[in-house]
């Protein structure tokens, strides 16, 4: 992005000049800016890891939180950071198993099978 957006600086000075009416330039500046942010800035990132229908705010929370716990004990690689890193990890794996077992428990029961049929496919 940086070297485009380099190459367009060094190509906008050198066809426009200072004579250039003021609309025709800012137009050309939003235009060229609009273009890089489209190409280079994602607009949206998903990712499958919290996607699936038992993982509530509380997991995702935990989840995070088990992520910063991680980098911290990676960082320090102090003993007492990885012994809070695994007692955090084991909390999040007993969260998401129940969430899960739940889920699936609920779905069984219900009389709808469309939504157990999706769920096993």
């Amino acid at each position: 992005m940086t070297a485009h957006l380099t190459e367009f600086t060094a190509d906008f000075t050198a066809t426009h000049s200072p004579a250039t009416p003021i609309n025709i330039l800012w137009n050309k500046f939003k235009l060229e800016c609009m273009k890089t942010l489209n190409t280079y800035v994602p607009s949206k990132m998903t990712s499958s890891r919290h996607s699936q229908p038992w993982c509530n705010r509380t997991i995702r929370r935990l989840t995070r939180i088990k992520r910063r716990a991680y980098r911290k004990a990676r960082l320090s690689k102090s003993d007492d950071d990885w012994k809070i890193y695994r007692s955090i990890q084991q909390e999040a794996k007993k969260q998401c198993k129940t969430a899960h077992d739940t889920y699936v428990r609920d779905i069984v029961t219900e009389d709808k099978s469309k939504k157990l049929f999706t769920f096993v496919k």
